[in-house]
């Protein structure tokens, strides 16, 4: 009887040829690199914007000019990426909007009432008004972000989303010049130039106050731009940015029983005239950001045929 041997020599040869099989595909999934966005941030920025209050005059006031004015702007943020390319960003930012706004000639009539209680038609003509409106919001953000990454530091990123806005501060400053009549419908005559019984001629008036506005309003906002990391965590951000209010502001009742003169020597606001008054602004914004994470590149080593567990090592 012949005695078989056992092939060492080709198990050798199986063992050998596996092993280098098993080191080939590691060696493969090495080579997948992809990037591990950081989850969670925090932000500050500041910005230079065109920001202004738009009125929409009624018939009263056929004519408003606005002249926009630059504002400073400040932000505090917090957000998370789930991915590459998507996270989700909130906060609270503050911006000052301010408007001049000039008539150049205003006509008004009513019927109102003497001190003799005798009913009359007041007639006010003007010209030369002119009006700052200035108001303070804070506005609390959800947006989306998305970013496509240039290279290992550099990437361009959109955002957009919506906001709510909270007036802070809102105040108006009113001047110009205005002539008083009153035709007394009972007797058929129009008095004009008597100072002294309330129908002066070209009298310069000023007057301030509050603004009537809804204590919340939404709006919406975008901004694109470039973000650079300098360090590992942080992380600069330069943006354009604009945005603009989607609700009326105002709380006004009715436009419709709006007189820009009510009393002599009181203005009221023209945004009280306006048909729709809106915030709006359009600006750039520079921002750094910290990551709780190393803004890095990762590599990832993924379980092998043995079961090794998952290893990843920072390049």
């Amino acid at each position: 009887m012949k005695l078989r041997i056992f092939p060492f020599g080709r198990i050798i040869f199986i063992i050998i040829l596996m092993n280098c099989f098993q080191q080939d595909v590691i060696s493969q999934i090495i080579g997948l690199e992809r990037w591990k966005q950081p989850g969670l941030f925090f932000g500050a920025g500041v910005g230079l914007a065109n920001a202004q209050i738009r009125n929409t005059g009624n018939q009263s006031i056929a004519s408003i000019l606005p002249n926009r004015k630059a504002s400073i702007s400040g932000s505090m943020e917090i957000g998370y990426f789930f991915s590459k390319y998507f996270g989700l960003t909130s906060g609270v930012n503050y911006i000052t909007y301010s408007s001049n706004l000039y008539i150049d000639s205003y006509q008004d009539q009513y019927n109102t009432v003497d001190r003799e209680n005798e009913s009359y038609e007041l007639q006010v003509l003007g010209y030369g008004i002119a009006e700052k409106q200035h108001v303070d919001i804070l506005s609390i953000p959800l947006c989306v972000n998305i970013r496509m990454p240039i290279n290992k530091t550099t990437g361009f990123h959109f955002q957009t989303g919506i906001h709510l806005l909270i007036p802070m501060n809102d105040i108006y400053e009113s001047s110009g010049t205005f002539t008083y009549k009153g035709y007394f419908p009972a007797y058929n005559v129009l008095l004009e130039n008597l100072p002294d019984y309330g129908f002066p001629t070209d009298l310069r008036i000023a007057s301030d106050g509050e603004l009537e506005l809804n204590p919340l309003n939404y709006g919406a906002i975008a901004s694109a731009g470039i973000d650079y990391l300098i360090q590992k965590r942080v992380q600069v951000t330069f943006v354009a940015f604009y945005d603009k209010s989607l609700s009326d502001i105002t709380n006004y009742s009715s436009i419709d029983e709006f007189h820009l003169i009510t009393e002599p020597g009181q203005l009221n606001s023209i945004l009280y005239g306006s048909s729709k008054t809106a915030l709006q602004s359009l600006g750039l914004k520079l921002s750094i950001r910290y990551y709780v994470s190393d803004y890095t590149k990762f590599k990832y080593y993924y379980r092998t045929y043995n079961k090794r567990n998952l290893r990843k090592y920072r390049r």
